[in-house]
């Protein structure tokens, strides 16, 4: 019993001392793994399913610049950047199934900023095979990161450079196929990439360069060089051969092998065949200089004659062996003394080009053996030619015989100064222009209407030089399109002092030899469209004189019977109401006078019949107006200062009482402008008054609704003596509102009038203008715009 228990007590010994070693050997595993983790340059995390910390080393904890104590229980995900927590969440999410692990790239927040980590996620099961904790070992990346951005950039710079350059690049492998080709290379050879990588270089290369091209090829492949050039041909895809400069270089493998080649291949087509087309034009231009009619010579710096051409030689009757070399343009005497070796010497020391006329005589240049040649005038031309270095080789002289050419200019120079004077001559404005609106004629009648100088106005838009014009650009192009002439009769164009002009506008397309434009001509017709105004007028007044005379003597009876019938029942119903027969008759029917004269005042009779009264005085007054238009004046014609008659004419107008109640007269400023020592005028004093006054009434009125920019309503009277007209002018102009054109128009028409009804009958105006032209054999016209006041001008002859 006693050995059993010493049994059972050895094995409890051991056991204890087997749990003790084993706890040792795990205390001193732990260290070790402590010790191994805590000097760990990776970061070893360990959380649970739902991303806290169960454990981080100390190489994350100074990663992130916290404690233990800090981070222990907390969620990782905070940590990293928001755009990687989705892939963070998808890598996490894996471990939950086989094989139980994932890997992961993202941003963290460290201490220092943000850092590229990679992480391996592993997960710890339990007895049944759940997840329970993830350990995570991670290291930083950022670097590597950083370097593979960069070698991604270099990449797509590469890329990008490669596909876009100017030039055809391409990749090729050691067996001559093609890896890659550029989109320029593509079009030069016009095969897509895709047909270029089944074929290869030395099959599209001309069969006369393959040999040359294959010699530098193997000298690369045998390590002798590294980079060759040359030119070559290559066959496109369409046939056609063409020049390409093609560069080569080669990147080797460690074995110095090559692993592949990079060339260059410019289209050079373009060179050579202007390579060949110089050679060609230099063909061509000798042949120019041996055919040309025209004489030409090319001198060297100095001015020594290298070359002659055949016409030079022909006209100077001497070959190559008598002029190269022998002929210097600075010892010509014929140039020396025309003056022209000054103007030469700039050709040679300045670089300039020149021309010169000159009279050329056989006999003024013995050395070069002239044998007499005829006197010629002819045009020259000199210019240098220089080399590359913007050195002077060469001068060029050519000339051409001008001898008919100059009698030609002279006898067209006479023509033209005939047709100058002859379009400069005309009255009428004259302008010419192209297609492009430019002014190419401009006479002298342009120039005094315009004050633009002929010179000036040459070459510049009609528009810019003659404004006015700018709303018949469209007809004039419309005139030379059609090759069809326009005219625009009596346009109306107000002038800067406010006085309406008219013009006849007449457009002529160019059509003869070629040439392309237009002849504007302008007349100016205001003198014969006012005369054909007062023609009109006259015509006018005549017939409504005829018309008149018979209206007034018709409408005279019926109006004398209406006045006398209302002047007899005034007398019987006024004053003498009470009269014996008015009694009687009261009584005969019954009632009184004084009802009879209650009755009437209740109906407003008298007043009635005053009214009658006083509207057939109005109507006989025009009856008499009317008459005015239809016979001449019993009145004999005096001699009349003009001056006092018209002041008299003003006291008038103050004291008139229609005037007076309506505007008063007096609160208008009135200026004279009278000329001094005026003569006499024989002229109807009354009618003249009746003239005037009727214009400063009419002036009065207008001004009463309103005078311009607010001024002050101003009358201005002028008097003027007319010398070379034989007659005195008599001008009154107001700073009323104006006329409009229509008004302005019908102004002396009869009847014609702007006030309200009632107001006024339309004939003062008619009548003053009869009086004047038909009684005074004068003139009577008005100025007038709207917002420009008015201004009426008389003219009365000094022979009556």
């Amino acid at each position: 019993m006693a050995g059993q228990l010493q049994h059972t007590l050895d094995d409890l010994n051991h056991e204890i001392l087997e749990h003790r070693r084993t706890e040792q050997e795990l205390q001193e595993s732990e260290e070790k793994y402590r010790i191994l983790v805590e000097n760990q340059t990776d970061l070893i995390v360990k959380f649970d399913t739902g991303g806290r910390l169960l454990f981080v080393s100390k190489s994350y904890c100074d990663t992130f610049g916290k404690t233990r104590e800090q981070l222990i229980g907390k969620k990782f995900m905070p940590l990293i950047h928001e755009q990687d927590r989705e892939t963070v969440s998808r890598a996490i999410a894996k471990v939950h199934s086989p094989p139980y692990s994932s890997h992961v790239e993202e941003r963290v927040m460290v201490k220092d900023g943000w850092r590229w980590q990679a992480w391996r996620n592993t997960g710890i099961l339990d007895e049944n095979g759940c997840v329970t904790a993830i350990t995570a070992i991670g290291r930083d990346i950022t670097d590597r990161k950083h370097a593979e951005d960069s070698l991604r950039k270099s990449e797509e710079l590469f890329s990008s450079q490669f596909e876009v350059a100017n030039i055809g690049l391409a990749i090729t492998s050691p067996d001559k196929g093609w890896i890659r080709a550029n989109k320029t290379l593509c079009e030069i050879l016009g095969y897509s990439e895709e047909e270029l990588k089944g074929k290869t270089w030395s099959e599209m290369t001309h069969p006369d360069d393959l040999e040359s091209d294959t010699k530098m090829f193997e000298k690369v492949m045998s390590g002798e060089i590294d980079t060759y050039e040359l030119d070559k041909r290559f066959v496109r895809k369409d046939g056609n051969s063409i020049y390409i400069h093609l560069t080569v270089g080669c990147v080797r493998n460690p074995d110095k092998t090559v692993n592949y080649f990079i060339a260059s291949k410019e289209d050079i087509t373009a060179r050579k065949q202007a390579a060949a087309a110089l050679q060609s034009r230099k063909t061509f231009l000798d042949r120019v200089i041996d055919q040309s009619p025209f004489a030409i010579w090319i001198s060297d710096a100095e001015g020594t004659l290298q070359r002659a051409n055949p016409a030079l030689k022909k006209f100077l009757n001497l070959t190559d062996e008598q002029l190269v070399g022998k002929y210097n343009v600075f010892k010509d005497p014929l140039a020396e003394r025309q003056g022209l070796t000054p103007l030469i010497r700039t050709v040679y020391e300045e670089s300039r080009s020149i021309s010169f006329t000159c009279d050329w005589d056989g006999n003024d240049i013995p050395a070069l053996d002239l044998k007499g040649s005829n006197s010629v005038s002819i045009e020259a031309t000199m210019f240098p030619i220089h080399n590359s270095e913007n050195d002077l080789t060469n001068v060029v002289l050519t000339w051409i015989d001008i001898t008919k050419r100059k009698r030609a200019e002279e006898e067209l120079r006479h023509l033209r100064n005939y047709l100058s004077n002859i379009i400069n001559s005309m009255p009428s404005m004259l302008i010419g222009i192209d297609t492009e609106s430019k002014v190419t004629q401009w006479n002298k009648t342009a120039e005094q209407i315009t004050g633009i100088p002929a010179d000036v106005a040459q070459g510049r838009t009609l528009a810019d030089v003659f404004p006015r014009m700018v709303s018949e650009m469209e007809k004039i192009a419309e005139s030379i399109r059609t090759s069809e002439t326009r005219q625009e009769r009596k346009k109306p164009q107000v002038s800067e002092n406010g006085e309406t002009r008219y013009e006849d506008v007449t457009v002529y397309p160019l059509i003869a030899n070629g040439a392309e434009g237009a002849v504007i001509r302008i007349d100016d017709v205001t003198d014969r469209v006012r005369m054909e105004e007062m023609m009109i007028q006259g015509e006018k007044m005549l017939s409504v004189g005829g018309l008149a005379a018979g209206m007034a003597h018709e409408i005279n009876n019926p109006l004398a019977g209406m006045m006398q019938t209302a002047n007899v029942m005034a007398n019987r119903l006024g004053e003498k109401m009470d009269m014996p027969a008015n009694l009687r008759a009261a009584e005969a029917a019954g009632t009184t006078m004084e009802a009879i004269r209650n009755f009437m005042d209740a109906r407003d009779i008298p007043r009635m019949l005053s009214a009658i009264t006083e509207s057939g005085r109005r109507a006989a007054a025009i009856v008499e107006n009317m008459l005015s238009f239809a016979r001449k004046s019993d009145d004999r014609a005096y001699f009349h200062d003009l001056e006092k008659l018209l002041d008299k004419t003003l006291e008038l107008a103050a004291s008139d009482y229609d005037l007076k109640k309506h505007y008063d007269f007096k609160l208008i400023q009135v200026k004279k402008e009278y000329e001094d020592n005026l003569p006499p005028v024989p002229c109807e004093g009354a009618r003249i008054q009746q003239v005037l006054l009727n214009i400063l009434r009419n002036g009065a009125h207008a001004m009463q609704e309103g005078s311009l920019k607010g001024e002050s309503p101003c009358f201005i009277l002028r008097l003027a003596h007319e010398r070379e007209a034989g007659r005195v002018c008599i001008e009154i102009e107001d700073n009323g509102p104006g006329m409009d054109e229509d008004t302005l128009k019908r102004v002396f028409e009869p009847f014609f009038t702007t006030k309200a009804v009632g107001i006024g009958t339309g004939l003062g105006l008619s009548v003053s203008y009869f009086i004047i032209t038909e009684n005074h054999e004068g003139e009577m016209t008005v100025e007038s715009r709207p917002g420009a006041g008015a201004k009426f001008i008389i003219r009365l002859p000094l022979k009556g």
